[in-house]
């Protein structure tokens, strides 16, 4: 599922959830604590218009110590991921929390998106961001899974355990 703004890509209204919510597509996103205004705001166009990839809809976050954000989803989800701009930028400000974890997602540049994502095998319905200094980060092009996702076993490993299992006995047999 990728979210998407369902108005026009030219003009929407931005709407603050500076300490309080506000509801986008499948999503409510929330800031608690001291979140100031001007940079906790769902938007299109992005107020700062390098957050923007696509012309998506945007999230601007601010978070410090005291100061946190979340993302809740309408329906259970088993991964969550998104493009991060000026996340975390020059040391770790901001911990994603999901599902009682704590997660050090790596900084991300300035001019560059960086793509973070959680995958579980537990379902939840809530990403919280917990601020440790202050932070100001854009987030887009949000994508979630409904379902957990299984990792196919190759069609060559069973080969490949033969095959050492073969040379296993070859070298056993040497000695």
């Amino acid at each position: 599922m990728r979210w998407r703004s369902k108005t026009s890509r030219l003009w929407q209204q931005t709407r603050s959830f500076a300490a309080g919510s506000a509801t986008a597509g499948g999503l409510t996103v929330s800031a608690e604590g001291d979140g100031f205004g001007l940079y906790n705001l769902i938007d299109v166009p992005a107020v700062f218009p390098e957050v923007d990839l696509n012309g998506t809809t945007v999230l601007n976050f601010f978070t410090l110590d005291g100061a946190n954000a979340s993302i809740s989803f309408d329906e259970p989800v088993f991964a969550f991921g998104a493009d991060f701009f000026n996340f975390n930028d020059d040391f770790l400000r901001t911990q994603i929390g999901v599902l009682g974890q704590l997660i050090a997602p790596p900084p991300s540049d300035d001019d560059t998106p960086t793509f973070f994502g959680v995958l579980s095998t537990e379902a939840f319905d809530r990403v919280d961001f917990v601020g440790l200094a202050n932070d100001v980060f854009g987030v887009d092009n949000v994508t979630t899974a409904d379902s957990p996702s299984v990792v196919p076993i190759p069609a060559s490993f069973p080969m490949l355990i033969v095959g050492l299992g073969g040379l296993l006995l070859i070298q056993r047999r040497r000695r």
